[in-house]
């Protein structure tokens, strides 16, 4: 339904060449107006570069962090907000600080109030981070303007403002390609289509809860569910169905979870590739090992493309426990399987206490498995 390649990975690579010919230009036009010399194309250059950058991080920084407060004023519950590696977070109604390595400067979880879920105010959370964009935009004009005509900081003002103007247009467009969704796009339609509204929040509500010691199997059956065939080629609805898989194992309904990933990667055009559909496989693996032992499908869900998006995604807590799970009770590698483990149980303190009891659950089942296989051995 969905091409393989994803365009927003062109839009946002052409986006990032867009910002480089913005910031060339404002370079060449400042060295115009002065003396020609080496030294100054070499620091002029220095500074726009570094501004440039700047620039583009200041404006995803401001964009999440209007969503953040636009989703305060509409009444959502904090979890955590997380700049630059620090987080403050919020667990059974306590506020706490901890260290925690990301690759985005700013993460933060909010999750909707579930007594109205149908009705909670959703527009104002989606266009937050462009109200903020704007707002800021407006700032740094007014305050290019306060400085002289030709002076370096009005300069370096407007390529904030030259780069976040393509910014909010282009990530602003109400549209949806390759599967996801710009936000303006989820402000038009999710408050009148549940269904994507569930997709949607269903994933915040289950963090938040995970946050404060819930295991998905405590949470509401509700929750859990199979997207269609037609919402199954949306990012944000497959993100459901690799929650459903993980609630059903934990569930201990492993012939249903298998029947499920089956169904899913039966859909021959089926194309999306995130880090959900990754767990879809990497729990695939983990039914072979411990229920059905259909070990010739092995071939299929180890191939070398399987296993390049586990090093891809070797930093997830589900891969680190395939991996110890294959060496365990495929690879018999007891060697192997023990230093795996060791990096398994020394990640704990990176993941919620709840996904580590899980994930160290099913760890404690394989290797229920392997002894059981040993003694029949003997």
């Amino acid at each position: 339904m969905y091409p393989v390649t994803n365009l927003w990975y062109y839009i946002k690579r052409a986006y990032k060449i867009l910002i480089h010919i913005i910031s060339g230009i404002m370079i060449v036009l400042y060295l115009l107006k002065g003396e020609l010399t080496s030294m100054r194309v070499i620091a002029c250059s220095l500074v726009f570069f570094l501004a440039m950058h700047a620039s583009y991080w200041l404006q995803i920084i401001l964009h999440e962090l209007g969503r953040f407060v636009c989703g305060l004023l509409s009444g959502y519950r904090f979890g955590y907000l997380q700049l630059f590696g620090f987080r403050l977070q919020k667990i059974n109604g306590q506020l706490s600080t901890k260290r925690k390595h990301d690759k985005d400067p700013v993460h933060y979880l909010l999750a909707p109030p579930e007594t109205d879920f149908r009705n909670f105010p959703v527009r104002l959370y989606f266009l937050g981070g462009f109200i903020a964009n704007i707002l800021f935009i407006l700032i740094f004009l007014g305050a290019a303007f306060r400085f002289p005509g030709m002076s370096l900081p009005r300069f370096l003002f407007l390529q904030y403002v030259f780069i976040s103007i393509p910014y909010v247009l282009i990530y602003g467009m109400p549209i949806q390609l390759s599967g996801a969704r710009t936000e303006t796009y989820n402000a038009l339609t999710i408050p009148t289509d549940y269904r994507s509204r569930c997709a949607y929040f269903i994933p915040r509500l289950i963090s938040y809860h995970m946050l404060n010691g819930i295991r998905l199997r405590d949470m509401p059956e509700e929750w859990f569910y199979l997207p269609t065939r037609e919402e199954m080629f949306s990012v944000m609805h497959s993100r459901l169905a690799s929650y459903y898989v993980d609630w059903l194992i934990e569930k201990g309904r492993y012939t249903e979870a298998d029947a499920v990933i089956d169904s899913i990667y039966s859909l021959e055009d089926y194309r999306i590739k995130n880090i959900f559909t990754t767990l879809l496989f990497l729990n695939k693996i983990f039914l072979i090992l411990v229920h059905t032992k259909k070990y010739e499908q092995m071939k299929t869900y180890l191939s070398d493309a399987q296993k390049k998006r586990m090093v891809r995604f070797g930093s997830e807590l589900s891969v680190k426990r395939t991996q110890y799970i294959i060496a365990l009770l495929y690879e018999k590698d007891m060697e192997k399987a023990a230093y795996l483990k060791s990096v398994f149980l020394a990640s704990k303190s990176q993941f919620y206490p709840t996904e580590y009891e899980s994930e160290l659950e099913l760890i404690e089942i394989a290797e229920a498995c392997a002894k059981k296989e040993a003694e029949n051995i003997e």
